[in-house]
């Protein structure tokens, strides 16, 4: 990847440059991640200047992220290439096929999410 940052890294500036101001646990949801992951993920992006932080102003403990200036030209910069890089992955597949297929995974995420957490303690 571009920067040497990670899809996972992108996913998550992608989230923030369309909806700034999320928490960590927002982010880690949002990403189907676990929290601490999430957690590693931010601390990255924060020390590299791709993303800002500022307490979230309905107060607790709560840490809103923000993506930076250099964070959204990398963005910028890698989108075309991620974009070349899905049609060269997706070439040559019928087009009824990738219609199923991304249903199909919806359809997976979103029974996924409606399981919530599972306590193995």
């Amino acid at each position: 990847m571009a920067e040497g940052l990670s899809a996972s890294q992108f996913g998550v500036l992608r989230l923030l440059a369309d909806d700034p101001g999320l928490t960590g646990a927002e982010l880690a949801r949002r990403s189907s991640v676990a929290a601490p992951s999430m957690n590693e993920m931010l601390s990255m992006l924060l020390r590299d200047g791709y993303i800002t932080r500022l307490p979230d102003p309905r107060g607790g403990r709560g840490i809103q992220m923000f993506i930076s200036t250099s964070g959204l030209s990398v963005l910028v910069q890698a989108t075309p290439l991620l974009a070349e890089l899905s049609e060269e992955l997706l070439a040559g597949i019928d087009a009824t096929r990738l219609a199923d297929f991304f249903e199909l995974a919806h359809l997976i995420a979103d029974r996924a999410e409606s399981y919530g957490r599972v306590d193995v303690s």
